[in-house]
């Protein structure tokens, strides 16, 4: 209900798929969900893995926190902390598969952090929310950043490069090749897609 004005209805109906299925459970990280994750962006990499999409899910988690007073900000029962904690694992996942362009490759790297000191820094970024908080810091600076503009660059361009490093997968124009798109694909093919629609009340 927050974005129905600023987003289509088939773009919001995406994200609320895309949030049920790398949804963790009782599992203490979606990096367990990392099958479903990786066939969701072979299917909907150009409706969902988009600058667009991040933008909307950095300014629903706003919506939905500024609805709270602080007191219920505090609380880690409420329903709707626990969502938006559900929404930040989402965007996670959606900008470190925008940014690293490769779904199977940045989730085979995260699942083996013991392959290299590179491996284990990436994992353990990930698990800190460290891509969902860029984004949102993008979201809520932006342009106005201005003095310290130059230091989200360099903070992004680090992790960038670690992602380079750790993965050995240099994006083109920021988007995948063809051959990543069939590498992809192929993992889908053997990916069990589990949708749940449970946040569409957000939409």
């Amino acid at each position: 209900q927050h974005l129905k004005k600023e987003y289509p209805l088939s773009l919001r109906k995406l994200a609320a798929r895309f949030i049920g299925a790398q949804h963790r459970g009782t599992l203490s990280s979606n990096i367990y969900r990392y099958n479903d994750i990786v066939a969701f962006a072979a299917r909907h990499t150009e409706e969902l893995f988009n600058k667009q999409a991040i933008a909307m899910f950095c300014e629903l988690h706003k919506r939905m926190l500024n609805t709270l007073c602080e007191a219920e900000l505090k609380d880690s029962t409420h329903q709707v902390v626990q969502d938006a904690q559900t929404l930040t694992e989402a965007l996670n996942a959606l900008e470190a598969v925008v940014r690293s362009g490769n779904a199977a490759i940045f989730y085979e790297t995260v699942c083996n952090p013991s392959a290299s000191a590179r491996s284990r820094e990436l994992a353990e970024r990930y698990e800190r929310k460290e891509f969902a908080k860029r984004a949102m810091m993008r979201s809520i600076f932006g342009s106005s950043f201005q003095g310290d503009e130059a230091l989200m660059d360099e903070a992004d361009a680090e992790l960038d490069e670690l992602l380079g490093k750790a993965t050995g997968f240099k994006r083109k124009g920021g988007a995948s090749s063809q051959e990543t798109r069939v590498l992809v694909a192929a993992v889908a093919a053997v990916a069990a897609l589990v949708l749940v629609s449970g946040y569409g009340i957000y939409w």
